[in-house]
């Protein structure tokens, strides 16, 4: 019975070990300092997918602008201008993906603003957004509403109006309703009665042609109300749309760079470590050392020049290894990369 219960304590001090030591490594991963291109991967997938729907949908509200244009100079040929319309805007759309990246990446790179850069990518959203607030408004145009006929309304009550107006006709010139050759008593009614049903429809045809015209007069207000209103919501949808597609672009440059510095400083860390190991891996044999005098030797000036230098962090004087090291040590480098990007890198063991 002892020794069960050794076993199952033993069990279960395995099991939190396993458990615990699992849950360090999740979190270890979970929390591990990434390089910048690993850590906003995801990001960057969505904020480029982002950018090319932006791009389809500025062609989309931009399309009906330049089709009714060259429908107007060039009647037919439908499908030719409309091939022709969708190869000039995706011109225009790869022309801002070019220039706006680029005068983020002058700025990153060389520290100042390039004007011609700048006017151009300016110019090119200012043209893609009047080109899609003009094709709103056409394809708002395209669209009506339904109104109530009133032509219809007229043919209706003359058709009613005729007929009645026959009917008296045929009881006047006709022999039915007569006697002696006068219209009897009868017909007398009959014709009293048509008569004020030929001026009841004239009344009712007026006050229906008057209610039809008021409705189409409503309809057409609110249909141009709401036009006005729906063609304002889609020019501020298309101005967001190339808003949207500026911030994806930036966002994307900046991606690009901070990845590069990044990458950068990671080679330029491994090579100073590879040859500090060289530096230790260097020894000397006592054996191949002669007893020769000692002879001061010849300096050297362009050598001695190259490898004192100054650190471009404190700017204490040190003697370089080669001419390509910048840094007195791997802690002033990792504090000008800090002041240049803002990021924090730890310092291992061995150089701290």
């Amino acid at each position: 019975m002892y020794n069960k219960i050794n076993d199952c304590d033993n069990f279960t001090t395995n099991r939190d070990s396993v458990a615990s030591t699992k849950l360090l490594e999740r979190l270890s991963d979970k929390y591990k300092v990434k390089p910048y291109n690993e850590q906003f991967k995801g990001l960057r997938i969505a904020t480029t997918g982002l950018s090319y729907l932006v791009n389809f949908l500025s062609i989309a509200t931009a399309f009906s602008c330049i089709y009714f244009l060259l429908i107007a100079i060039i009647p037919g040929y439908k499908i030719v201008i409309a091939a022709l319309t969708s190869i000039i805007l995706l011109v225009l759309e790869l022309l801002k993906r070019f220039t706006i990246p680029k005068v983020i990446e002058l700025y990153l790179t060389r520290n100042k603003i390039s004007i011609g850069f700048t006017i151009s990518s300016l110019l090119l959203v200012l043209c893609s957004a009047s080109i899609s607030y003009k094709g709103t408004n056409d394809l708002m145009k395209q669209t009506t509403t339904t109104l109530i006929n009133v032509d219809s309304i007229k043919q209706a009550y003359q058709v009613k109006t005729t007929k009645l107006e026959n009917e008296v006709t045929f009881i006047n010139t006709g022999d039915s309703y007569k006697y002696k050759g006068k219209i009897n008593r009868t017909g007398r009614k009959r014709i009293e009665y048509l008569q004020t049903r030929i001026t009841d429809l004239q009344q009712q045809r007026k006050e229906d042609i008057n209610k039809a015209t008021k409705q189409n007069k409503t309809s057409l207000e609110e249909f141009k109300s709401s036009m006005e209103r729906s063609t304002k919501s889609l020019s501020l949808v298309a101005i967001f749309l190339d808003l949207i597609l500026i911030v994806s672009l930036v966002y994307l440059e900046i991606y690009d760079y901070y990845s590069y510095l990044d990458l950068k400083l990671m080679n330029d860390n491994s090579s100073s470590e590879n040859d500090d190991d060289d530096n230790k891996d260097i020894t000397v044999d006592s054996s191949s050392v002669t007893s020769k005098p000692m002879v001061a030797p010849t300096e050297d000036k362009t050598t001695v020049n190259q490898l004192n230098a100054n650190c471009l962090d404190c700017s204490k004087p040190f003697e370089r290894k080669n001419a390509r090291k910048l840094y007195c040590s791997t802690k002033c480098r990792l504090s000008a990369y800090h002041k240049r990007t803002g990021k924090n890198l730890k310092i291992a063991s061995k150089y701290s």
